[in-house]
């Protein structure tokens, strides 16, 4: 508890000596205490110190601090094969840490694997988020954008990107010299009004249904030019 205490109040140094304590002592709680300072961490002496502890008894291996030093020198991947092992074994705490490395990393493999192995563990916006990524990737995508609307809290920023993936494609970039491909404005228009409803904007109502009519006049060209000048042969 002292521990926590420390860390909350922003005494790092002071939170890892009583927790490193707490471990040796085997107090109850500390291990996941310590995995989850670790797997925070960009400290390398603190990650150095906790391994050295670790590694003294006998504990290295333990798939749970696996996973903690992975995440704290940037193996993700790692750390999400460490966890799914946790899981496995039936640790507790595994299924808690793989849910901070699937937001934090915004990792839909580590989402995965927690649904398949601790289904009750995900929340129900990530339940929201994972349809809505199956949608987009069944080729459903407005489907998939009326789901992210019900996505909040802490996923919301993962929901943001996965709709900004969509909007995106549906405005494909210029590629060197050849022309883009065309824009899908249809799914464009029907999202801008969409939002525009959402924020209860009129002003962008209006301006998505005159854009919307414009994409559906014809295209009138005029040829001009001088006299002879190969007007008719153009």
């Amino acid at each position: 508890m002292r521990a926590r205490l420390a860390l909350a109040a922003g005494e790092s140094a002071r939170a890892l000596d009583l927790g490193l304590r707490a471990y040796v002592l085997d107090v109850r709680g500390a291990r996941d205490f310590l995995t989850a300072v670790v797997a925070a961490s960009h400290d390398a002496v603190v990650v150095d110190r906790t391994r050295r502890l670790v590694e003294a008894m006998g504990h290295a291996d333990a798939p749970a601090w696996a996973a903690a030093f992975a995440f704290a020198e940037g193996r993700r991947e790692d750390a999400r094969r460490a966890l799914e092992r946790a899981l496995v074994e039936g640790d507790v705490g595994a299924a808690a840490a793989l849910l901070r490395l699937a937001i934090e990393a915004r990792d839909m493999t580590a989402l995965d694997a927690l649904a398949a192995r601790a289904p009750d563990s995900v929340p129900t916006e990530l339940r929201v988020l994972r349809e809505a990524a199956a949608l987009i990737a069944g080729g459903d995508e407005q489907a998939a954008l009326d789901r992210l609307d019900d996505v909040a809290g802490d996923a919301a920023g993962w929901a943001a990107d996965l709709r900004q993936t969509v909007v995106a494609a549906w405005v494909p970039p210029a590629s060197g010299e050849a022309p883009p491909p065309a824009a899908r404005w249809p799914s464009l228009l029907r999202e801008l009004r969409h939002s525009a409803r959402e924020l209860d904007r009129l002003d962008l109502l209006s301006g998505a249904e005159a854009l919307a009519v414009e994409r559906e006049r014809p295209l009138r060209v005029a040829v001009v030019g001088e006299f002879n000048a190969g007007k008719s042969t153009f």
